[in-house]
């Protein structure tokens, strides 16, 4: 993922009434000019104050103005060869060979993924009986509305849970008051810097943590954080594609179906 990803990310998440996106449409339609401007000049040229424009930056990822200027300026450099959901393709390939390519690499991602759910399969049944013991669960991801997630909450609240997902960390530390011995936090991470810092993800978890709650995280293998941060961690071999995003809902998937299995089909 790169920097205009995060962008393109964060853009999407507000809402049409938002403050931020006209702003991330400016820099957006601009980009190659960003690099060349300072903070000032770029805050005056979106409108907002230079505070406003710090804080946007923050949320792209980046942990000061001149790392944001020198992540777009290297992502525009490199675009037409790295950086890419998916690898560069000459202009002369044949639409076939393109789709031989890109199926035999979803194929392999996905095998690599299967192994990888084998060998956390105790972890995923530990999980389910977690989710099974508790009275709340909340879904701290990045998207709480994709089908995997509203399916899984469903399930939850069937059970007799209660249940809740939150985006982004502003919303996530709203609810901590919220969590007992009794709670469990599902979180998906994709890679250092996504929504706000990585770091804040890793001490929202902490929080949780503190409050008595159990921790779920899903993440890439790519991702810096201990195994002695949540109570369950679940890895996958990370592609530095968006297959990371699929490989998380797909996990989320596997325990929503083993959950149901368990624990919910069996009370109908």
């Amino acid at each position: 993922m790169n920097i205009i990803d995060n962008m393109i990310s964060f853009y999407n998440e507000q809402p049409g009434t938002s403050a931020y996106r006209p702003s991330i449409e400016k820099i957006l339609k601009n980009l190659p000019r960003v690099p060349e401007m300072g903070i000032e000049e770029l805050a005056e040229f979106c409108d907002v104050s230079t505070p406003t424009m710090v804080r946007l930056v923050r949320r792209f990822g980046s942990g000061s103005y001149r790392q944001f200027r020198e992540d777009i300026a290297k992502t525009l450099k490199n675009y037409h060869f790295e950086n890419r959901c998916f690898p560069y393709v000459p202009s002369e390939e044949s639409l076939d060979n393109i789709c031989d390519s890109y199926f035999s690499r979803m194929t392999s991602m996905l095998d690599e993924l299967q192994d990888s759910i084998k060998a956390n399969g105790a972890i995923i049944d530990n999980v389910c009986l977690a989710l099974h013991e508790s009275d709340r669960v909340l879904f701290f991801v990045a998207f709480p509305n994709t089908p995997a997630s509203r399916q899984f909450q469903t399930d939850l609240i069937v059970a007799g849970k209660i249940t809740g997902g939150y985006a982004t960390n502003e919303l996530r530390r709203t609810c901590l008051d919220q969590l007992t011995e009794k709670s469990i936090v599902i979180c998906d991470v994709f890679y250092a810097g996504y929504n706000a810092s990585f770091n804040d993800d890793v001490e929202i978890l902490k929080e949780a943590a503190l409050r008595g709650a159990r921790t779920v995280v899903i993440c890439p293998d790519s991702i810096p954080i201990g195994s002695d941060t949540p109570t369950y961690l679940l890895r996958y071999k990370a592609t530095g594609t968006s297959m990371d995003r699929y490989q998380s809902n797909i996990f989320l998937n596997l325990l929503m179906i083993r959950h149901r299995a368990l624990y919910i089909d069996k009370m109908m």
